[in-house]
């Protein structure tokens, strides 16, 4: 499979653990890329990739994303040398990265940007949920709710980004795929005020149920599909990629009936 290349760096994007960058990527433009090597763990890049793929399959909004090479012709020196938030050094060498094209003007979202009626797609947000559940993502919170607000005349539209701690994290192991069951029906979901807020701009019977539709249409050949097509140079074995088609399958069999169990309870996030 042939990518992208990086035609020249930027800066650091200057936030994000796993210390982003900033580079012109061929026919896409500006983009934020991460790196394998990054301090967050080696999974950040696999996750990034099922994530976006499972979501363009649900139709949900993203920044244009892939895989792109870095070639030694376009780091200062051949490499890059940056320090993370516990002051440790961590180089950056070339190879293929996982770029997100950078859109502007966006703000991460808070609480009080949900009170009006600039909103154009809050059904996005039923998705995110359907997602979340089906990749063990419970990464957002209020300083970085995994969700850009982009702002286009007079209006706000949602989009998703920052998948890299799915699965249990950015260092998953096989362990973590071990056990698909979804959390209790007496427990909250693990969100952010800002996220919940946003959760009042959901019609929970429609909205929940055209992304659950979406859902039960993605068979195990999909999944097979969309792990099949990490690239090799990210690490994950054979061994691992059967784990994910199966972690990612039996979710997606059991989302449909525990959402509408949700449902029916009378809440989705708070209970």
């Amino acid at each position: 499979m042939s990518h992208p290349r990086a035609d020249s760096y930027q800066k650091p994007v200057g936030r994000g653990d796993t210390l982003p960058q900033f580079f012109m990527v061929e026919d896409v433009g500006l983009c934020a890329v991460k790196f394998f090597d990054n301090p967050q763990g080696p999974r950040a890049l696999p996750n990034e990739w099922i994530a976006f793929r499972i979501a363009d399959a649900l139709e949900l909004p993203h920044p244009k994303v892939g895989a792109v090479e870095i070639e030694a012709e376009v780091l200062p020196n051949g490499k890059l040398v940056e320090t993370d938030r516990w002051g440790d050094k961590c180089e950056f060498k070339p190879g293929l990265a996982f770029y997100s094209q950078w859109l502007e003007p966006t703000d991460t979202p808070i609480a009080t940007d949900f009170d009006g009626l600039l909103l154009s797609n809050p059904q996005v947000f039923a998705g995110a949920i359907v997602l979340d559940l089906l990749l063990n993502n419970w990464d957002g919170a209020a300083a970085n709710p995994n969700l850009l607000l982009h702002r286009k005349d007079q209006r706000q539209q949602l989009f998703l980004v920052d998948y890299g701690m799915t699965f249990g994290g950015a260092g998953w192991e096989l362990g973590n795929l071990k056990n698909p069951t979804l959390p209790s029906l007496d427990i909250s979901l693990p969100y952010s005020e800002t996220l919940e807020s946003m959760l009042k701009k959901v019609n929970p019977l429609r909205d929940f149920s055209e992304y659950l539709s979406k859902l039960t249409k993605l068979d195990q050949a999909f999944f097979q599909n969309v792990v099949d097509s990490i690239p090799l140079e990210w690490k994950v074995t054979n061994l691992e990629r059967t784990a994910l088609v199966e972690f990612l399958w039996q979710r997606a069999q059991a989302i449909p009936a525990y959402m509408n169990e949700r449902l029916k309870k009378g809440g989705v996030v708070v209970m």
